[in-house]
C-alpha cells in the first residue's frame, strides 16, 4: 500500500471514529427537539427524536434525523403570520413521518434521502432546483393530502411505490417540472378535477421516466405538458384521459406502454372541434419512439388524433374508437334545496365532491355552506353580510369568500376546509375606505395569487392581486381608478397564469379588460366593448376565448394573446349574472333574471368556432316558483353536472339546482380530417407513422382510420 492510500485510509478511519464519538459522546444532541441541526465542517448531528423548525432554520451538512420533523410557524412575533419554511442540505436519510402543516415548505439545497416507511402526514411543498428526493422504501401521501412541487423537483424511487390515499395528490405549480423516476405511482381513488398529479398551468411540466402508472380509476392529465423517458407503463383497469390542450412528447428511444383492459382516451379540451392543431399533441420526438398498445382500447373525440415519426405497436387484442364522443342534449334529473335569502354565488370543488355556496344576508345566522352532492350540509360557517363571490382555491384547500359585511369590515375572507370543517385563516378589509364591498374573487391557476375585484363608496373601482402563502395575504400589485360610478363586477385568470381578465359596469361605458401578470405587476394588453354592466367573465379552456355577460346579452371575444376580437354574441335578456365555460370547451351556461320571452333563466349554448356562433342547447327555468333569477352557475369538473344558484320573488328564498346532463350521440359527422390518422405526408416521409402489428395481435375499429403516410 502506497503512502498516499494509507493517508486516504487512515483518515477514513479518523473520520469514522469521530462520528462514532460524536454519537455516543454528546448526549445532548439526543434530547434536543426543535431547532437547525448541523451547519459546520466537520459536524455531525444525531437526531433520535422528532425535530420542530421554524421558520428560516434548516439542516446541514452531516444530519440524521431518525423520527422526523415538523416545519410550523413561530408561537409569537411577526413571523407567525408568514408560512414557514426549512431549508434542508443533508447527505444523510431521514426516518419518521413529515409534517409541513399543510402550507409550510422545504427548500431543498441538496437531495433530500427518505427512509422505508416516510409519511407525509400532512400536506405541504416541495421546492428545489435540479434536486431529488431519493426513496430507500415505500412513500405514503396519506388520504386527502396534498404536497405542492416547485421549481425543478425529482422524485427518485428506486423501484420503490409513492402511495397515494384517497383524493391525495402531487400538484406542479405553474412553470415547475416534476420528474417521476423509476417508481411506482399507485393512487386510491382520485376525480376528474382533482387526479392523481396536477398540473397547475400549461407552464407545467411532468416528467415520467421509467415509471408504472398503477392506476385505481381513471387518470385526467388536465392540463401542462408530459413527458415519457425510457418506458412508462399504465396497468389497472382504468383510463388515461388526455384532456391537456398542450403537447406532451414521447422522447427518442422510450415507450408509452398501455397494459391490458387499460384505456388511453385522447379528448383534448380545444374549443375548436375538428382542430388540426389539437390533433397534433402527442407527439413522438422520433423512430425510435414507441406508442405500445397491448389489449386495450385507444379512444379519440371528434377532435382527431394525428400520430407521426414514431412506432405504433399493437399487441394482442386492441379496441380503436376513432369517434369517441357524446354530445349535450338537455338538462335531465336534478336536486334543489330552498333556503335562507338569496344565493348569491356556488361553486363545486375541484374534485366534485362538494358544492360551496355564498347567501346574501341569510336567515340562519350562517351565510357560508358546504353541500354535498344530495344537498346535505358538510360544514358551515358565518360571514355576517351578503356574500358576491364564492371561490375553490385549485387544490380545493381553501375557500375565498367576497362581498360587503354587516359589522366586521372584512370583506374579505378564505377559509380552510379539511372534508368536514371549515377553518377561518384570514379575514381583512378591501381597499382604504369604509365599507367597500368585493364583487369577485378568483385564484390563480396555482392558488399563489388571488385576483379581486369591488368598489369603494366613492364609487372607485379597484383591481387586486395578492400573493398567497397559506397563513397571509400580501398585496403584488393593484389597478385603481377614478372613474365615477364604477366598480369591477368579475375578474378571472386565463388558464396558464398570465393573464387577468376585467369585467366593469360603468355608466359611462365598461369595458373588457385583458391585463399581462408577471408575477409583481399588472399591464394593460387589450379592453374591447361597451357595457353598462359586465357582471361575469369565463376563459375557455385553452384560453383562446372569453365568454362574458353584460348588457343583457351573451358575447364571446377571441384572445390572441396581444388583443380582443369580438366573434359572437346573443341576446339573452334583461340581466345576464354568469356566464361559465364547460370543462371541455364546448359549451357555455348562462344564468340570469327576468328573461325576455322565449328564454329561460338558465340556457347552454354550444360554440361553434370556426364560423363563430352560438347556438342554444338547452333553457330551463330557475327554481320551483316563477319569477326567480339565477346569480351564479357552475359546471363540475367531469361536466356531467351543473349547479346553480339565486332567488326568488314570490316566497323571498335562495335556492340551490344540481341538474344532471344527459349527452347523447354526436350528430355531427365524422371526416377524415378529424379522425386517427396515421402519418402526415405532406411533411414528408421523416413524418410517416411506423405501424406494427405483432403476431397473433388484432385491431377491432369503430370509426375511421386514415393512413396519411408517404410510403
Amino acid at each position: 500500500m502506497s503512502t498516499t492510500q494509507r493517508r486516504i485510509k487512515f483518515r477514513c478511519l479518523k473520520s469514522r471514529w469521530f462520528i462514532f464519538i460524536i454519537i455516543f459522546f454528546t448526549p445532548h444532541f439526543t434530547n434536543l427537539y426543535s431547532g437547525s441541526l448541523g451547519g459546520s465542517p466537520g459536524y455531525f448531528a444525531f437526531q433520535p427524536v422528532h425535530n420542530v423548525f421554524y421558520n428560516r432554520q434548516s439542516a446541514s451538512g452531516f444530519v440524521r434525523m431518525d423520527n422526523g420533523f415538523t416545519v410550523t410557524v413561530t408561537n409569537l412575533g411577526a413571523e407567525s403570520k408568514i408560512g414557514s419554511s426549512v431549508i434542508l442540505d443533508t447527505c444523510i436519510s431521514v426516518s419518521g413521518a413529515i409534517d409541513l402543516r399543510e402550507t409550510n415548505t422545504i427548500f431543498l439545497q441538496s437531495d433530500l434521502i427518505l427512509d422505508h416507511g416516510v409519511t407525509f402526514s400532512s400536506g405541504g411543498n416541495i421546492y428545489g432546483y435540479d434536486r431529488s428526493v431519493i426513496l430507500h422504501g415505500d412513500l405514503t401521501i396519506p388520504d386527502g393530502k396534498i404536497i405542492h412541487t416547485g421549481g425543478r423537483v425529482v422524485i427518485d424511487g428506486n423501484g420503490h411505490k409513492i402511495l397515494l390515499g384517497d383524493s391525495s395528490q402531487l400538484f406542479v405549480d405553474t412553470d415547475a417540472t416534476l420528474t417521476l423516476r423509476n417508481l411506482v405511482l399507485q393512487n386510491t381513488k382520485n376525480q376528474p378535477g382533482h387526479p392523481a398529479v396536477q398540473c397547475a398551468s400549461s407552464g407545467s411540466k411532468l416528467c415520467l421516466d421509467d415509471v408504472e402508472l398503477a392506476l385505481a380509476d381513471d387518470f385526467y392529465f388536465n392540463r401542462g405538458q408530459m413527458f415519457v423517458h425510457n418506458d412508462v407503463a399504465v396497468t389497472g383497469t382504468s383510463a388515461f384521459v388526455y384532456r391537456s390542450t398542450n403537447s406532451s412528447y414521447i422522447t427518442a428511444d422510450s415507450t408509452f406502454y398501455f397494459n391490458p383492459n387499460t384505456t388511453f382516451e385522447f379528448r383534448p379540451s380545444n374549443v375548436e372541434t375538428p382542430n388540426p392543431l389539437a390533433q397534433n399533441l402527442l407527439v413522438m420526438q422520433d423512430a425510435t419512439s414507441q406508442f405500445y398498445l397491448n389489449g386495450c382500447a385507444l379512444k379519440a373525440t371528434m377532435t382527431g388524433m394525428r400520430l407521426t415519426k414514431g412506432q405504433l405497436i399493437f399487441d394482442n387484442k386492441v379496441t380503436i374508437t376513432s369517434a369517441a364522443q357524446l354530445e349535450l342534449k338537455d338538462t335531465g334529473s336534478w336536486v334543489y334545496m330552498n333556503y335562507g335569502d338569496t344565493v348569491g354565488s356556488v361553486k363545486f370543488s375541484p374534485d366534485g365532491r362538494y358544492i360551496a355556496a355564498g347567501y346574501d344576508y341569510s336567515t340562519s345566522g350562517y351565510d357560508i355552506y358546504i353541500y354535498d352532492l344530495s344537498l346535505n350540509s358538510v360544514a358551515y360557517a358565518n360571514y355576517d353580510g351578503s356574500i358576491k363571490s364564492i371561490n375553490w382555491s385549485p387544490d380545493g384547500r381553501y375557500l375565498a369568500i367576497g362581498g360587503a359585511t354587516n359589522s366586521s369590515g372584512d370583506e374579505l375572507q378564505i377559509y380552510k376546509f379539511d372534508g368536514s370543517l371549515l377553518t377561518l385563516v384570514l379575514s381583512q378589509s378591501y381597499g382604504h375606505e369604509y365599507s367597500p364591498t368585493v364583487f369577485s374573487v378568483n385564484w390563480s391557476p396555482d392558488g399563489r395569487y388571488l385576483a379581486i375585484g369591488g368598489q369603494f363608496p366613492t364609487s372607485e373601482k379597484e383591481l387586486q392581486v395578492y400573493r398567497f402563502d397559506g397563513v397571509s395575504l400580501s398585496l403584488v400589485a393593484d389597478q385603481y381608478g377614478q372613474i365615477e360610478f364604477s366598480a369591477v363586477l368579475s375578474v378571472n385568470w386565463s388558464p396558464d397564469g398570465r393573464y387577468l381578465a376585467e369585467g366593469e359596469y360603468c355608466l359611462s361605458g365598461g369595458k373588457l379588460r385583458v391585463y399581462g401578470f408577471d408575477g409583481s405587476s399588472l399591464s394593460l394588453v387589450d379592453e374591447a366593448g361597451s357595457f353598462n354592466s359586465l357582471e361575469s367573465i369565463s376563459w375557455s379552456p385553452d384560453g383562446c376565448y372569453l365568454a362574458v355577460g353584460g348588457n343583457g346579452d351573451i358575447q364571446v371575444y377571441y384572445f390572441d394573446g396581444s388583443s380582443l376580437s369580438f366573434a359572437v354574441g346573443e341576446t339573452f335578456g334583461n340581466d345576464v349574472s354568469s356566464v361559465n365555460w364547460s370543462p371541455d370547451g364546448r359549451y357555455i351556461a348562462i344564468g340570469g333574471g327576468y328573461p325576455d320571452p322565449g328564454h329561460s333563466q338558465l340556457e347552454i349554448y354550444s360554440f361553434d368556432s370556426w364560423n363563430w356562433i352560438l347556438n342554444l342547447i338547452a333553457s330551463q327555468s330557475y327554481g320551483t316558483e316563477e319569477e326567480g333569477w339565477v346569480e351564479s352557475v357552475n359546471w363540475s369538473s367531469d361536466g356531467n353536472n351543473l349547479a346553480t344558484g339565486g332567488g326568488t320573488m314570490v316566497s323571498n328564498h335562495g335556492e340551490i339546482d344540481i341538474y344532471t346532463l344527459q349527452y347523447g350521440p354526436e350528430t355531427y359527422g365524422q371526416s377524415i380530417s378529424n379522425s386517427i390518422v396515421f402519418g402526415n405526408s405532406s411533411l414528408g416521409l421523416d413524418y410517416d407513422l411506423n405501424v406494427r402489428v405483432l403476431a397473433g395481435a388484432q385491431a377491432i375499429v369503430d370509426g375511421i382510420l386514415n393512413d396519411d403516410n408517404v410510403n
